[in-house]
């Protein structure tokens, strides 16, 4: 491996691709790479013990983002994996729906899971197109949703060309929808500032849109 060059000093400007692990997360799982490595479906004492860990987490995470329970908390390997989990949840759930509605603009893991749906047929996908700033068209999206659509997917802000989408509440948006809710996905870039300070998907209190958070 290359050893990195620290002189002259550098600045790291990347923070949106991946970013340092805090230090706090670093001492919080420390004892868990060192001490409580069992696996947390195990019956044993040290089995036990990352169980519980987990659980407290699942807890935690519940009183952070208002969830009704910690069955509904869903831990993955990344991002692109929670996205697809939300997408698909969200169609399995609501069979008698199928759209979904994203931008043209999104992160890779969105467009080529769209793009697999909609080859398959499992589910019709209306892409909302960005003007010649990058900011998206509330309009367009507006008239692309109907009571057929299962799910919203957006982002917050383009980790690329800087705009943010929902520079308005995005709760105030159109949802001219049947009296069922629709579910919206709706994800931060590492680092960027929002009013709900959270970075994956968030739990609405709109009464018509609801979190994606799967209920396992």
């Amino acid at each position: 491996m290359t050893e990195m060059r620290r002189d002259p000093p550098w600045i790291y400007l990347d923070n949106n691709a991946t970013t340092r692990v805090d230090a706090r997360v670093l001492d919080a799982m420390l004892p868990f790479f060192r001490e409580h490595f069992a696996n947390p479906s195990s019956e044993h004492a040290l089995g036990a013990s990352g169980s519980e860990a987990v659980h407290s987490a699942r807890r935690r995470v519940r009183s952070l983002i208002g969830a009704a329970s910690s069955k509904e908390i869903v831990f993955t390997s990344g991002g692109s994996e929670s996205n697809i989990t939300a997408i698909f949840s969200a169609l399995e759930t609501r069979k008698d729906r199928d759209e979904v509605i994203t931008s043209t603009v999104e992160h890779p893991s969105i467009l080529a899971l769209c793009d697999h749906l909609q080859r398959t047929g499992r589910a019709r996908v209306r892409r909302i197109p960005v003007d010649r700033d990058g900011r998206l068209d509330e309009e367009a999206y507006s008239r692309a949703l109907s009571s057929r659509t299962a799910v919203v997917s957006m982002q917050w802000a383009n980790i690329e060309t800087a705009p943010y989408f929902l520079s308005t509440d995005w709760r105030s948006w159109p949802t001219q929808m049947a009296p069922s809710s629709i579910a919206m996905l709706c994800r931060r870039p590492a680092k960027s500032t929002c009013r709900c300070n959270r970075r994956t998907s968030i739990r609405s209190r709109s009464p018509r849109t609801r979190c994606t958070d799967p209920k396992v």
